[in-house]
Formats: structure tokens, C-alpha cells, sequence
């Protein structure tokens, strides 16, 4: 009962700095400083991001709402605009997705790898994915539906 209350009050202390300090976490509050990928350019919805898209700026790690935004170009290129972005602002996880490589009604191999097994089939992808995205998928020949991930345009991997 004790520990239990030692813990809430340790845990309240630190919340307490977080949030009088506006940070988002512990390491927040000892850097005041924090890297951050800002548009280049506006950028409309449907917007295939390179790093000719981005540039990167330090900014002030006290503003709201931190743990949202991208701190690495890499993070960014490759992926799609959900939302307008306009030049100078911050660009964050939330308005991005994943760049669709397969597309719903598409014909893809479906490969499992396993314990010393690797088989493959066609399939029709039921749903678009990007890479990493999980689809489901049909096998042609048996109709089973399975889901998988997307490993490129024309590969979905199916995991045991």
C-alpha cells in the first residue's frame, strides 16, 4: 500500500514537470530544442512526397502537440499527403499515409514463409495496401481468403 502510494505520488511529480513545462515526456523537458520536416512547397492531398518536398528546421519542443511530428526526411519520402500542407508548416504523422502499391482486384503472388517452407499462389487482392499495410487477400485456385502484408506492387507475404 505504501509502494503503491510512493509510485503515484513519484509518477504525479513527473507528470507535473511534463505538464508544467509543456513537454511530452521527461526527455522533453531537459531539450528545449527538437528537429522537425516542414513543406518546402504546398502540397496537396494525393501528393507523393520527396525530399525535394521537405526541409528540416529546429524547432521549439515546448509547442503542443509534439510527439506528432516528423523529426527525419527519411520518415516522410515515399509516403502520400492525406490532408493540404502548406509551405513553412511542420509536417506531421497523422497527415501522411502510406503510398498504395496494390490495388484492390489486383492479381499478386501471395508468398508464406515459415519454418523451413516457402509456398506460393495467386491471389486477387480484396483490398488496396501500401507497403506493410495488411491486405486480404483470395487464392485463385481455392478461394481461401488470407490475410497478408504488403511486401511490393506485386508480392503479399502471409505469416504463420
Amino acid at each position: 500500500m505504501r509502494n503503491a502510494r510512493m509510485a503515484r505520488s513519484v509518477m504525479a511529480i513527473a507528470v507535473g514537470v511534463c505538464v508544467a513545462t509543456g513537454s511530452q515526456s521527461m526527455a522533453d523537458a531537459q531539450d528545449p530544442t527538437r528537429t522537425a520536416v516542414v513543406a518546402r512547397l504546398n502540397l496537396a492531398p494525393g501528393t507523393l512526397i520527396t525530399s525535394e518536398h521537405l526541409g528540416v528546421v529546429e524547432m521549439n519542443n515546448l509547442a503542443g502537440g509534439a510527439r506528432d511530428v516528423i523529426d527525419n526526411v527519411d520518415e516522410a519520402v515515399g509516403r502520400v499527403t492525406r490532408v493540404w500542407i502548406s509551405a513553412g508548416h511542420i509536417v506531421r504523422v497523422s497527415q501522411l499515409r502510406t503510398a498504395v502499391v496494390v490495388r484492390a482486384g489486383t492479381v499478386v503472388t501471395v508468398r508464406f514463409e515459415g519454418e523451413g517452407l516457402i509456398a506460393s499462389a495467386e491471389a486477387k487482392a480484396l483490398e488496396a495496401g501500401g507497403v506493410g499495410d495488411a491486405v486480404r487477400v483470395r487464392n485463385i485456385r481455392s478461394g481461401l481468403i488470407v490475410l497478408g502484408r504488403v511486401r511490393d506492387v506485386s508480392t503479399v507475404l502471409v505469416s504463420e
